[in-house]
C-alpha cells in the first residue's frame, strides 16, 4: 500500500472505530471499548488513538456504512481476501440458510397486508411498488 493509501485507510478505520466506540458509549446498555475490542483494545489504542480520545466528547462526522462504501475495489479485494473476508463469507451463509425460511414468510405476510389495503382503496406509491415486488417474490416462492 503506497502513502496516499494507506493515509486514507487509516482516516477510514479512525471514522469506522469513532462511530462504533460513539454508539456503543450512548446506548443502554452501555457498552465500553473493551466491550467492543475485547483482546484486541491495546492493538488498536496504538495504532489509532484519536477515535479513543474523542468518542465521548465528539459526535461522528457520518454513520459507518457510508465509510464502508467509500472503499475501492482495491480495498475491498484485500478484505475479501483476508480473515475478515472469510468471517463476513461465512456469516452470510449462516443468515441465508437459517432465516431463509422466516423471511420469505415474512414477505408473504406483508405482501397479503399490502394486497388488503390496495384493494380496500388505501392505496399508496409504496403499496404499488411493495406489490410489484411481492409479485416477484410469489412467482419465485
Amino acid at each position: 500500500m503506497d502513502g496516499l493509501s494507506q493515509r486514507r485507510h487509516s482516516v477510514l478505520v479512525d471514522e469506522v472505530l469513532h462511530c462504533i466506540l460513539f454508539l456503543g458509549h450512548i446506548n443502554k446498555p452501555q457498552y465500553t471499548p473493551e466491550d467492543i475490542l475485547d483482546h484486541k483494545l491495546n492493538e488498536y489504542k496504538g495504532r489509532y488513538p484519536k477515535p479513543f480520545n474523542c468518542y465521548t466528547t465528539h459526535l461522528p462526522k457520518r454513520a459507518p456504512i457510508s465509510c464502508v462504501l467509500e472503499m475501492t475495489d482495491e480495498d475491498w479485494d484485500k478484505v475479501k481476501k483476508g480473515a475478515v473476508g472469510r468471517r463476513l463469507d461465512e456469516a452470510h451463509h449462516e443468515l441465508v440458510t437459517t432465516g431463509k425460511s422466516k423471511f420469505l414468510e415474512d414477505l408473504k405476510s406483508m405482501c397479503g397486508y399490502l394486497y388488503i389495503c390496495c384493494k380496500t382503496g388505501q392505496d399508496s406509491s409504496h403499496t404499488f411498488i411493495f406489490r410489484f415486488f411481492c409479485s416477484c417474490i410469489h412467482v419465485a416462492y
